[in-house]
């Protein structure tokens, strides 16, 4: 049985700006146990909101295994503009409420990670990590779809690498499929740090438990740097860590422009 967090916000825009994206504001979070399969849930929003608001929104889903994190995106004009979501409330409330969510991941049994992002080929690249004797698993997917004008849809994953893993061993994993791939990804990425040490810093941060939080993303902007983004219940955080899990500095704001 699948587990989802719902959020819906409204984000506004002004595109007459350099900074186009102007403000955000959650209006609804709920958490659901569903009967059917997330992607089925993510493709019935889709076409109910779609139907109704015609153009200008998001859905991402973070999926670990039965667990899910949903966050709709409905892209308004001017702060303080409105939109009718009582319908998709409604929608929802065919499936049974739930008052927390369960627990997530421990990745203290993992000393390496990768990312990829926009791949339908994750099991040929873990095949490959596998041959070069890593004990690698898939731990978190994402998916991804943008409705505005033209549309937009991508996937990436997390795969975790078992116990004690030497840099030179998952250096030589990213040539291997950084040859094979070439540019298939939009996003690459490779690191070694204590994740669950830095699930346990920033839950400590926001007053929340760490089973309540996952790892979505991540990116090596330096040797022992990372830019790490969590996700919980209620918001997103963008973390900049040193591989030790040691927080440099810590928000719950999307830094960029657009998700694209």
């Amino acid at each position: 049985m699948n587990v989802v967090s719902v959020r819906i916000k409204y984000s506004f825009w002004d595109f007459n700006t350099e900074i186009s994206r102007v403000g955000e504001k959650l209006v609804y979070e709920g958490v659901f146990r569903i009967d059917i399969d997330i992607s089925e849930l993510e493709e019935k929003l889709c076409k109910l909101i779609m139907n109704d608001k015609h153009d200008g929104m998001t859905i991402e889903v973070n999926s670990f295994n039965d667990l899910h994190f949903m966050e709709i995106d409905l892209f308004l004009g001017e702060p303080g503009d409105t939109y009718d979501i009582n319908y998709i409330i409604k929608f929802l409330s065919q499936f049974k409420k739930l008052d927390k969510l369960p627990s997530t991941n421990d990745l203290s049994n993992y000393q390496g990670f990768i990312y990829l992002k926009y791949s339908d080929e994750v099991e040929e690249a873990l095949n490959i990590i596998r041959s070069c004797g890593l004990n690698a698993e898939k731990i978190g997917m994402t998916t991804f779809k943008y409705e505005r004008g033209a549309s937009d849809l991508w996937e990436s994953f997390i795969l975790g690498i078992a116990s004690s893993v030497a840099w030179d061993s998952i250096k030589f994993v990213k040539a291997k499929l950084q040859e094979k791939f070439n540019n298939h990804y939009r996003d690459l990425q490779f690191g070694t740090f204590n994740a669950q040490r830095l699930k346990e810093n920033v839950a400590h941060l926001l007053g929340e438990a760490p089973q309540n939080l996952e790892m979505v993303s991540f990116e090596c902007i330096e040797g022992d740097r990372f830019l790490v983004t969590f996700n919980s219940r209620y918001q997103k955080v963008f973390v900049e860590s040193t591989d030790s899990g040691t927080i440099i500095k810590m928000n719950t704001e999307k830094e960029t422009q657009t998700r694209i």
